[in-house]
């Protein structure tokens, strides 16, 4: 005779194992002014998050005289950009 399992027992089955975490599939990238990618600023796990988070590093840039909230120099930075991995 088989043993019943509940549904409290399989949670706790898949919590001991649980799923890999997936890996971000987009890069936000600065950008200098030649054109290149100069260093990736932010992952994220889609290409609309991706979008949502680029458009937040340009405003920000233009509105915060070239100057991150860190305080690191954006001077040399021209834009970001979403590079797919």
């Amino acid at each position: 005779m088989g043993r019943q399992v509940t549904d409290a027992h399989l949670a706790m089955r898949r919590s001991e194992h649980p799923s890999p975490t997936p890996d971000p599939t987009h890069d936000i990238v600065a950008v200098s002014r030649e054109g290149e990618e100069l260093y990736v600023t932010e992952s994220a796990y889609s290409e609309e998050e991706a979008r949502e988070q680029c458009n937040d590093c340009n405003r920000y840039h233009e509105e915060n005289d070239q100057t991150a909230g860190d305080g690191t120099d954006l001077s040399h930075v021209s834009h970001f950009a979403i590079r797919k991995r």
